[in-house]
This record gives C-alpha cells, sequence and structure tokens, in this order.
C-alpha cells in the first residue's frame, strides 16, 4: 500500500496476482482517500442503526397491532424503510412512515374481514 505524501490518498493494488517465483504483477490501481474510508465507515454505522431501529419498531408495532400477522407487520416496516432511505434523514422519518403503514394495513385488514362477513346473498343481489 503506498501513500502519496501530497495528497494523503492511499493507493491499493486491487489485482494483485502472486506467482511461483514470488513476483507481483499488478494490473490495475485504485485509489482510496481517507475521506472515503471514513465515509464508509460512518455508511455502515448508518445502515446497522437504521437496520436496529427496524427491528425495534416490527417488535412494538406487532404487540401494538397484535390483532395483525407479524409477516405483514415487517413488510409494512420494510416498506417504510424503503420509503425513508429516500430522506436525508431516514431515522427520524422511519417510525412515522411504518405507524402509518401498520395504521392503513390493519384498516384493509378490518374492510377485508367485513366483506367476508356479509351473507353471501348480500352479493347476489
Amino acid at each position: 500500500m503506498l501513500k502519496n505524501e501530497l495528497t494523503g490518498q492511499l493507493t491499493l493494488n486491487a489485482n494483485t496476482i502472486m506467482k511461483d517465483q514470488n513476483t507481483l504483477t499488478s494490473a490495475a490501481t485504485e485509489v482510496v482517500t481517507y475521506t472515503d474510508l471514513s465515509l464508509q465507515r460512518v455508511a455502515a454505522a448508518r445502515r446497522s442503526k437504521l437496520e436496529s431501529l427496524k427491528h425495534q419498531l416490527v417488535r412494538r408495532l406487532s404487540a401494538e397491532f397484535s390483532d395483525l400477522q407479524s409477516n405483514l407487520v415487517r413488510q409494512a416496516v420494510d416498506e417504510a424503510q424503503a420509503l425513508a432511505s429516500l430522506t436525508v434523514v431516514p431515522q427520524l422519518v422511519l417510525p412515522t412512515l411504518a405507524e402509518e403503514k401498520v395504521q392503513s394495513l390493519r384498516k384493509w385488514s378490518r374492510h377485508q374481514q367485513a366483506i367476508f362477513r356479509q351473507p353471501a346473498l348480500a352479493h347476489a343481489a
């Protein structure tokens, strides 16, 4: 790994092949800056926190909306996460979006139950 003294960039040999004679052949180099490395760490930490928040929301909303199947609650939270990830602050938006999605799911579920409870003759008329 070589370091450019002027820019502080690290140069990594991406396609280095070890041969039988212990010689190295470099096919291509990739420039990685200190900034890139820290952004990658921040992005990984952000994804981890967002996943943790998502699991907490699934547990809380499954308990709060116990009349709904847990896999449907999980799917609603996944949809909310997909929408929240399009924003600048997904961890702030996700809880509200998830709750709205689950409330909408409950409304849809109750509507479906009401349809199935109607007598068969009402549909024929």
